[in-house]
């Protein structure tokens, strides 16, 4: 009998995010006419990259007169100038990483469909609609970042999205929501049959845990696949519980509040105790809970629990929401997988990813798109 294949499913910015650090200086030279085979994004962002005095630097170039109003018409002619630089460094650390991460899931697990799910890719424009947290709170993971880390991050993840359909792999995202909700829907809903390993170090998504059948690999963690079952060795309470401690707990890295004075120690030990964030704050008896948490909760219930009800919206997940589905932004080649191997053997090639050009790793890159292909 033929054993069932898992569904791999990605969190795709955080494992973009490790890769660009883990990589930081990988980078490979490509030659300007070639940057048609990379992503449209990064393309488009080298070409209009110009100087202020454009207009004029066309027009003594080509002897017509342009205006730097109208860059969508001069594209092409910016195009045969910048051929002259003949070459450009480009980042290729999050391709690279990510390749590398999911080629090893797959040599390991007996993997079938693949699925990446990424946060809003274009969030910080200004056309596109606040993300469904940051309505409830607008300070909600506003970390500060540097600009020129992240544009060269983005170019990154542009290429590494382009090479990932090459290889037939479904690419998924949103104007709304995160990752995690897609994660969920994906895990809870599209596969809510299937056995799903899915691949993060987010603690947020210990909420995805199915017993026997969803489970996760955490790059670099001990133990790499964690389940349901070693989650509840550890703290004592089911999955399903895990939204009412990181409720009570709050995260200060994402400005959720919680309760304060409650922490997330605290938390765990309540919710083992009680069962649940209901049972604890109707609790008519509070002398059962420890001075430090009870007084915590007298101050949250004076302030009408407006902290605490800001944190269950903020830490749930909505990849059950009709909503998202209809925002879902889905990727997937259409060619057939002899011409996604070849195109995502030429790319390798450009990139000089010689490590994944070896007679081996091809037959597995292969295979892999094969499987895609089956499973769409």
């Amino acid at each position: 009998m033929k054993k069932e294949k898992t569904k791999l499913i990605v969190d795709g910015n955080l494992l973009a995010r490790k890769s660009f650090y883990k990589f930081k200086d990988l980078s490979s030279t490509v030659k300007i006419e070639d940057l048609k085979y990379l992503s449209k994004p990064l393309r488009k962002k080298l070409l209009l990259d110009v100087p202020e005095n454009i207009g004029e630097i066309l027009s003594t170039k080509s002897g017509n007169n342009f205006s730097i109003n109208k860059l969508g018409k001069i594209e092409s002619k910016l195009e045969e100038i910048y051929k002259e630089q003949e070459e450009v460094q480009i980042p290729t650390g999050v391709m690279y990483g990510m390749l590398r991460s999911i080629l090893l899931a797959v040599d390991r697990f007996n993997i079938g469909e693949i699925v990446i799910c990424y946060d809003p890719i274009n969030y910080t424009s200004k056309e596109t609609e606040p993300q469904i947290r940051r309505t409830l709170n607008p300070k909600y993971k506003d970390r500060k970042k540097d600009p020129e880390t992240e544009a060269i991050f983005f170019d990154s993840l542009f290429i590494a999205i382009s090479f990932f359909n090459k290889l037939s792999i479904k690419q998924v995202t949103s104007s709304k929501y995160e990752a995690d909700d897609i994660l969920h829907y994906f895990t809870h809903k599209v596969f809510k049959d299937d056995k799903c390993l899915v691949m993060t170090n987010d603690h947020d998504l210990y909420q995805l845990l199915v017993p026997n059948r969803v489970t996760l690999l955490r790059q670099g963690m001990d133990p790499e696949v964690f389940t349901a079952s070693l989650f509840k060795d550890q703290y004592g309470i089911s999955p399903k519980q895990w939204h009412d401690v990181q409720s009570l707990g709050g995260c200060q890295t994402d400005h959720v509040g919680g309760v304060y004075g409650i922490s997330h120690n605290s938390a765990i030990e309540l919710i083992r105790q009680f069962k649940s964030l209901k049972n604890l704050i109707t609790l008519s008896d509070k002398s059962k809970i420890k001075k430090r948490s009870r007084s915590a909760l007298e101050r949250e219930y004076k302030q009408r629990y407006i902290s605490l009800k800001s944190a269950i919206k903020l830490t749930k997940l909505y990849g059950l929401e009709k909503s998202l589905k209809t925002d879902l932004s889905i990727t997937k080649s259409l060619n057939s997988s002899e011409t996604n191997l070849k195109a995502t053997i030429f790319l390798l090639n450009l990139l000089s990813f010689k490590s994944f050009l070896t007679k081996e790793a091809k037959l597995k890159i292969g295979e892999l798109i094969k499987n895609q292909q089956k499973e769409a």
